[in-house]
């Protein structure tokens, strides 16, 4: 996929547009692998595969200084997952596993910043049918989100006085929930949850600096109806 944008750029202060044309290339390509089957236990499903994605893109602007950024980002992941029926508990069993592999690097005003990491993230999960309509399931998994160009290295109009290299947020989630479906015109489900972060990476209003949160924990409950005719 090429896309090619025109567009303002506002850099603070005194947040004058600037003219910015931004060239972007991004490459997908997966393979996944998908096996279904019963055992003693019950049926069983395995899932596996493999990802690879890259990412490009030119940035440059009529500004005198600070004018022009070169980004890129490539990946490779690997991930596998099981679901086990428990049949004779009427209990379902998912566990799954990921792990991956990224390089990105930036040039802007002759700054050269690489980032490079590996990082995995996984899950647990159970799910009990209490009858034809209403099943419950709790989970705990670890997830991650890497920093993007703008926030391991220069945004493109600031100095380059602001590079760093972050650590990769990490979250472990905790979630017990209930659904509720009456064939397939009505469902019904809530659940509560809570997010344990680790290395937040937060962004200040000025949209300059960057900061790491050593950790910060998060409590949710969401509701949702829906229907159909």
């Amino acid at each position: 996929r090429k896309r090619d944008l025109s567009s303002y750029l506002y850099v603070a202060p005194p947040y004058s547009p600037l003219n910015a044309q931004y060239q972007t290339t991004a490459n997908f390509l997966s393979f996944t692998g998908n096996r279904l089957s019963s055992n003693s236990l019950g049926d069983f499903q395995f899932i596996s595969g493999i990802e690879s994605y890259g990412w490009e893109q030119s940035r440059r602007t009529d500004a005198i200084s600070n004018n022009s950024q070169d980004v890129a980002s490539d990946g490779l992941g690997y991930f596998a997952k099981v679901d086990q029926q428990l049949k004779s508990l009427d209990l379902n069993v998912i566990t799954g596993i990921r792990s991956e592999s990224l390089e990105r690097n930036s040039t802007a005003s002759g700054v050269v910043t690489n980032y490079n990491k590996n990082i995995s993230a996984s899950e647990l999960g159970l799910s009990k049918q209490l009858d034809a309509n209403q099943s419950v399931y709790v989970r705990i998994a670890k997830s991650f989100r890497m920093p993007n160009a703008d926030e391991f290295a220069c945004a493109l109009g600031y100095s380059c006085s602001n590079t760093n290299t972050l650590l990769p947020q990490t979250s472990h989630d905790k979630e017990i929930g209930w659904k509720f479906t009456r064939s397939n015109n009505f469902r019904l489900s809530s659940r509560i949850y809570q997010s344990s972060f680790n290395n937040e990476i937060s962004e200040r209003s000025d949209l300059i600096s960057l900061s790491k949160a050593s950790a910060s924990t998060r409590l949710h409950w969401t509701f949702s109806l829906c229907c159909s005719r």
